[in-house]
């Protein structure tokens, strides 16, 4: 929205003329502008209301959202046929995108299967042991594995489950389970950025034309060093209130 808003002010006189002689479509496109970030903010606070009065998952109020507000909006506009193209476009997406799918559904089975391992258990005395000692210890550690596991190639979605099933919060008082939550979200983030094999990155680096290390470490470890500082101050902070 920050990219794509209404131009500012124009110097040159032949640009305000311009604009001039533009200045429906621009009221017009700034409507649009604001129309739709009303819009997004408005699912939102619609979902954060539903999950408060409901008690169910985000991803099943999600779900149902992605289902009734298109057809909300097909009644009331009485739009059938352009749902219909996007029904037609977006069957011919999930095809093109069927090896993703294939991914995190063969993700999720890996990560359960791997939980009934001899692995899970050597990750929760590690992770046990790290919380006993501070939760700086234990944000470290979750930073380092996962980290770690991203730069073998193994994806985010297998290894946070595995970390957030690992700790016992009855046994550990002195971790509120927000702090961790975020602790998952930032790291899932910074070994994402920082991790050549992601595709992310890979695709990043096709398009600049750069090496991918140097996208991973250069370009993108460079920002992380400091906001993983602001990151360590946060949780402190989480975990305090």
């Amino acid at each position: 929205m920050i990219l794509f808003r209404p131009a500012g002010v124009v110097e040159t006189a032949a640009a305000m003329e311009r604009e001039a002689g533009n200045s429906m479509p621009e009221k017009a496109r700034r409507r649009d502008l604001y129309t739709l970030a009303g819009f997004v903010f408005g699912l939102v606070l619609l979902l954060i209301v539903m999950e408060q009065v409901t008690q169910k998952s985000m991803l099943l109020l999600v779900s149902m959202v992605c289902c009734i507000v298109p057809a909300g909006w097909m009644i009331l506009r009485n739009q059938k046929k352009a749902v219909k193209e996007e029904i037609s476009l977006y069957k011919s997406k999930i095809l093109a995108q069927k090896m993703e799918i294939c991914l995190f559904l063969s993700a999720g089975l890996f990560g359960n299967a791997v939980s009934h391992t001899p692995v899970k258990q050597l990750l929760e005395r590690s992770m046990h042991w790290s919380a006993q000692q501070s939760i700086g210890i234990l944000f470290s550690f979750i930073i380092l594995f996962v980290t770690f596991m991203a730069f073998l190639g193994v994806h985010q979605i297998i290894v946070i489950p595995l970390i957030l099933t690992s700790l016992n919060f009855a046994e550990l008082p002195d971790i509120t389970v927000v702090s961790v939550a975020f602790m998952c979200i930032f790291t899932w983030m910074l070994s994402s950025s920082i991790s050549p094999l992601n595709a992310m990155n890979i695709i990043i680096s096709q398009c600049v034309q750069k090496n991918g290390l140097t996208v991973a470490f250069r370009w993108n470890g460079a920002y992380f060093i400091s906001v993983t500082g602001m990151a360590f101050l946060y949780v402190y902070v989480l975990n305090w209130l």
